[in-house]
């Protein structure tokens, strides 16, 4: 079972990520399949910007800060904090001024319902949320195919244990937004039930990519 798991992520890594087979996705993945994010300081939600128009908020996490303050549907106009300011879509799609220093308050101004609303949230630790593939599979396509239209995984090291895989890989690919091209690592651990992914855990060195992407980062002042 061990090796048969292996060859089946190895296969769906070939095929949906670098193939961009994604009318195969459900022949890897199980369509309930949970993808569980890591913790954060931020404010807990999941901003949608694959319109290439506007910013609106699609998930947000149950007892994180933005919990009670922002609502599925808010459409996000401009966002600042103590030290920077974000306006319009081109700034906010990043969703990078959602994070901070833990403690440290955002002022968000949105449009709910048509009427524009201002709120503050406090940036705080977030547990993570899970997702579910078939709610954020058009978010998947449209990295894939837009985003990062010849991004590729190449699997440097992968082992298996029971039900689970866990593997090491190096991503590549050109930022269509940014047109800077970025390398950079992840790792990833899958389990499976009945030949199909229903699990997954994974980390990725986003900075390494954002740096290379050209965003800055700067020493605290």
């Amino acid at each position: 079972m061990e090796d048969q798991n292996i060859q089946i992520v190895k296969e769906c890594i070939e095929q949906i990520t670098n193939a961009k087979q994604l009318g195969r996705i459900y022949e890897y993945y199980s369509p309930q399949c949970v993808f569980h994010t890591p913790p954060y300081v931020g404010m807990g939600i999941f901003p949608d910007a694959t319109s290439g128009e506007k910013v609106v908020i699609k998930q947000v996490a149950k007892n994180s800060p933005a919990a009670g303050v922002l609502q599925i549907g808010d459409e996000l106009l401009s966002a600042s904090d103590a030290t920077s300011s974000w306006q319009g879509y081109k700034q906010l799609r990043s969703g990078l001024w959602g994070q901070g220093q833990i403690g440290t308050p955002v002022k968000v101004t949105l449009l709910r319902n048509g009427q524009k609303t201002e709120v503050t949230v406090t940036r705080g630790r977030v547990e993570g949320f899970d997702s579910i593939l078939q709610d954020d599979i058009d978010n998947w396509k449209h990295f894939l195919l837009e985003e990062i239209p010849d991004f590729k995984t190449e699997i440097q090291k992968i082992l298996a244990s029971g039900d689970l895989v866990a593997y090491f890989a190096i991503n590549s690919g050109t930022s269509s937004i940014y047109h800077q091209s970025a390398v950079w690592s992840e790792c990833n651990i899958l389990r499976l039930e009945n030949g199909k992914i229903v699990e997954w855990w994974g980390v990725e060195d986003t900075i390494s990519q954002w740096r290379q992407f050209g965003f800055q980062i700067n020493e605290p002042g």
